[in-house]
């Protein structure tokens, strides 16, 4: 077994023992141990909003401070699922797979319907939205269109996240952690203030697991991992009372991932039940990204103008058994290399007590994507998915003829360029009116292009047993070329709010939209396709047909028009709100897998969807009792979705659950001696259901997952005794077809453990 992991329990202690020792000998070390992080619920706008609280109160959201989030456990964007009401984002596969839903709109290959945002920088590639996040400070999702407040991705909704800031907080933080499942963790944060106008932060975080999943083919488990990462921040602005306040941020983080994945399990077509997972190649997943943001936001006269720009890099490779079996059909490999500049500016007003508050933004963003993806099929697979069909097709007008192959193995290369570049110019105005009304207007503009370079190839060598005489052919296939997208969109929205006292009246109408693209995964079919034609040709002397690529790999752009309307009160902390929203959207970009002996999956485009539902949420203060819930209800169906066979007209979109309900309580028990508290908290997170297929055969029917913890605290110190699932509840989060066999994957069963942290 590999021991690197122990590395990182021996550096966090290692950090913390350094920290604590430079800390104790510094003569603000008393004041920066009285600094303990616990931060409060405070609905604060993104950067690119501002930061007034009223900003965000016409808009259905949702806030999670830190403290909040450590009870959770929420590290990642997965965490948040259901917690946000009509949040989905199902665990499943490798941590490439960041399919998010929210209100009905998601897809689980390329564009998101759901922006992310970390500190004020995008994130442009979906492929990044599964990342360990440390340190976070607050956690705000906004649903419904943002396109006129925000850059790229908005259609759904935003996700955005603020992590800790070194001129808020100074000292260490640093925590190890164990749970079953041959988990562990370690993480160190340094914090440190050099002067009040610069601070800086280092970040430091490692972990490993065995994973819950094992492949009885090589009695191996297949959802091992190994991660780490790193992030430097650096903070500062200007002196108060210059000519041009500034403040800038500059962030580096650095996140490696090496794991197992996809842990599918097969359905036995017989009586229904789950098989074990047993597949006979290589599933993993590596990843290393590296991000570089920078945030500047100034004041020019009466004016504030917000920058950010960005560059992350992604270096990925993927292995995948595609028919997920223990006979050898065919595997992929993926590597990828991605490139990705993004720029984003928004000017506004400096002071916000204005009647009128105009808020102009543009956005700037390239994307460069080396994708190299051969797909090899074995031998089980020749015979399955090239024989077969062919020798049907041939000994229907030669009975005694026979095609074969010698080679064990076939590969299809697959090499792909995608470039992608957009400029977008959005406005918002917003005006006060009188006796608490407030009205708002706003449009965005917005240009994309894609280029997109293709080469699959193969080279097909069969023998043909006739009795006329056997016959050696050799076949190049090949599809290659070069094809283009372009999309200019325009996308309005109004709203009008209304204030009095405690409570907000909202209504809004806006419209949504997200760019087409280009199947990449359909290549490898086309190719066997067209080696499959060239066999049959051979007998019927038919001209060579190529496939039309664009037209056939080609989907559309999605549209909505999205209306809500909702009513909150909020005094202090304690919060209620209720909203009701409607979406007709056309062209709802849809992954589905071909029926039959196909290989792949392909995203396609429903003609016409209804989507409506409601949102509510409370939160409460009650003496030591803090309590919290969300519910949300999503009815969403097809209006019109042909896919040449039948018509999935008044089916439920597939992979939005239709209930989302999650609760948590927390009670604190104050002990004589004062530096030492206990807290209780329970939480349960329900979903569900969930229906996994276009005409609703398959579904996930509605189940809850309940977690609790205990934390003492005793001065700088804590320890958590934590577990999730308690209930073991037995659920799906995937479910997908491959090769005419049906898969799904497991959720993760009962998890406990503990966690000492510390902060000084």
């Amino acid at each position: 077994m590999n021991r690197s992991y122990l590395i990182y329990p021996i550096l966090a202690v290692a950090v913390l023992h350094a920290a604590h020792t430079q800390a104790a000998t510094e003569e603000e070390g008393d004041s920066l141990r009285q600094a303990v992080y616990m931060p409060q619920i405070v609905v604060e706008a993104p950067l690119s909003r501002g930061s007034s609280a009223s900003d965000l109160a016409p808009i259905a959201h949702t806030v999670v401070d830190g403290k909040e989030a450590e009870k959770l456990r929420i590290t990642d964007i997965k965490e948040m699922s259901a917690w946000a009401p009509n949040l989905y984002i199902p665990d499943y596969g490798a941590r490439m797979t960041s399919s998010v839903y929210v209100r009905g709109l998601g897809s689980r290959i390329d564009q998101p319907a759901m922006g992310l945002y970390v500190d004020g920088i995008p994130y442009l590639n979906k492929n990044t939205y599964d990342f360990t996040l440390c340190d976070i400070s607050r956690v705000a999702v906004l649903r419904g269109p943002q396109n006129t407040l925000y850059g790229r991705n908005a259609m759904g909704g935003v996700m955005d996240i603020k992590t800790l800031s070194p001129l808020e907080f100074q000292g260490v933080r640093a925590a190890l952690e164990g749970r079953n499942g041959g988990y562990a963790k370690a993480r160190a944060s340094v914090y440190r203030r050099k002067n009040e106008h610069f601070g800086l932060s280092l970040a430091l975080h490692g972990s490993r697991t065995d994973g819950f999943y094992t492949n009885v083919c090589k009695q191996a488990s297949c959802d091992w991992s190994n991660m780490a990462g790193a992030s430097l921040r650096m903070e500062g602005h200007t002196r108060p009372g210059l000519p041009h306040n500034l403040h800038w941020l500059s962030t580096t983080a650095v996140d490696w991932v090496n794991q197992g994945g996809f842990p599918y399990q097969q359905i036995d077509e017989t009586d229904g039940h789950m098989l074990p997972i047993s597949y006979d190649d290589r599933c993993a997943y590596n990843r290393l990204m590296v991000r570089q943001g920078v945030t500047i936001d100034c004041k020019a006269g009466s004016a504030r103008l917000s920058s950010a720009t960005s560059y992350t890099y992604v270096s990925d490779h993927m292995y995948m058994d595609q028919d997920f079996t223990a006979v050898p059909v065919f595997t992929l490999q993926q590597q990828q290399h991605d490139h990705t500049l993004g720029q984003d500016f928004t000017l506004k007003p400096w002071h916000t007590g204005k009647r009128w508050q105009p808020l102009t933004g543009a956005s700037i963003w390239w994307r460069s994507l080396h994708t190299n993806a051969p797909v090899v099929f074995r031998r089980t697979g020749i015979e399955q998915l090239i024989l077969k069909p062919a020798n049907k097709g041939i000994q229907m007008m030669c009975p005694n003829d026979t095609l074969s192959m010698p080679a064990s193995e076939l590969p299809i290369g697959s090499s792909f360029r995608q470039q992608y570049y957009g400029v977008a110019a959005f406005h918002n105005s917003r005006l006060d009116l009188s006796h608490g009304w407030t009205l708002s207007l706003g449009g965005r503009l917005e240009y994309e292009g894609q280029q997109f370079r293709y080469d699959s190839h193969s080279q097909l060598t069969y023998h043909i047993s006739s009795p006329d005489g056997d016959i050696d052919k050799a076949f190049p296939a090949s599809i290659a070329g070069h094809t283009t997208a372009n999309y200019l969109q325009w996308a309005p929205s109004a709203g009008i709010t209304y204030r009095k006292g405690i409570l907000t009246w909202h209504s809004s109408l806006s419209r949504g939209y997200k760019a087409g693209g280009f199947n990449t995964q359909l290549f490898s079919e086309l190719v066997r396709q067209q080696m499959s034609d060239e066999v049959i040709r051979n007998y019927l002397s038919l001209p060579d047909k190529s496939p039309e690529v664009r037209k056939t790999t080609r989907y559309k752009p999605e549209f909505s028009w999205n209306a809500e309307t909702g009513i909150q009160a909020e005094h202090g902390r304690d919060r209620a709100a209720l909203t009701f929203f409607y979406t007709d959207c056309r062209h709802q970009q849809l992954t589905v897998f071909p029926e039959g002996l196909q290989t792949g999956r392909m995203m396609t485009n429903a003609g016409h969807s209804r989507i409506w539902g409601l949102e509510a949420e409370a939160s409460k203060q009650l003496g030591k009792l803090w309590v919290n819930c969300s519910y949300g209800f999503t009815h969403a169906t097809f209006l019109d979705f042909p896919d040449g066979t039948v018509n999935h007209r008044g089916k439920r979109i597939p992979y939005v659950p239709a209930h989302t309900l999650a609760a948590g309580a927390d009670y604190h028990i104050a002990l004589p001696h004062p530096e030492w508290l206990i807290t209780l908290h329970a939480d349960v997170r329900c979903t569900g259901p969930i229906w996994w297929n276009e005409d609703n055969s398959e579904r996930q029917a509605f189940y809850a997952l309940p977690g609790a913890s205990l934390r003492v605290a005793y001065r700088d110190y804590s320890l958590t005794v934590w577990g999730r699932n308690l209930s073991s509840t037995r659920y799906s989060t995937f479910y997908f077809e491959s090769v005419g066999n049906r898969f799904v994957q497991r959720g993760k069963p009962l998890q406990w453990g503990a966690t000492l942290a510390l902060t000084i």
